[in-house]
């Protein structure tokens, strides 16, 4: 998608550059936390651990 296109979808660039922080924050803790896992951790494990670092990362 281009940024036109993307700013256009949005009420204004703070909007935007707010959403691509999220998703960079999301990207990398889902990078590391699929570092973590290992036969035998559930989906909600995995959740968890993801919303654990999500939590701290966003502090």
């Amino acid at each position: 998608m281009s940024n036109k296109v993307a700013l256009a979808r949005t009420d204004n660039a703070a909007e935007l550059e707010r959403f691509r922080e999220i998703q960079r924050l999301c990207h990398r803790c889902a990078d590391e936390v699929a570092g973590t896992l290992e036969p035998g951790v559930t989906e909600r494990e995995t959740c968890r651990r993801m919303r654990r670092r999500a939590a701290r990362k966003a502090a």
